[in-house]
């Protein structure tokens, strides 16, 4: 969360994300470091034990919002 929000403030645009298990810690890191409302992207928890198979599919799914946000930017 920190690499993407410190990124974004230097102009390079970054796409965060973040397994669904974390999204409490994730808003919470960004409202430490005055970006309240930072997006990132959320996946689904655990990575460390999914299958090639289930990795992949969570990469396809989260693919359109890396690009979006990698496209525009957020600060």
């Amino acid at each position: 969360m920190l690499d993407g929000i410190a990124l974004e403030k230097k102009g390079i645009p970054s796409a965060v994300i973040c397994t669904d298990a974390f999204i409490v810690t994730g808003k919470a890191m960004a409202a430490a470091h005055n970006a309240a409302d930072y997006p990132f992207i959320i996946v689904k928890h655990p990575i460390a034990s999914s299958t090639d198979e289930e990795l992949t599919e969570q990469a396809r799914m989260a693919t359109p919002q890396v690009a979006s946000m990698l496209q525009f930017g957020k600060f």
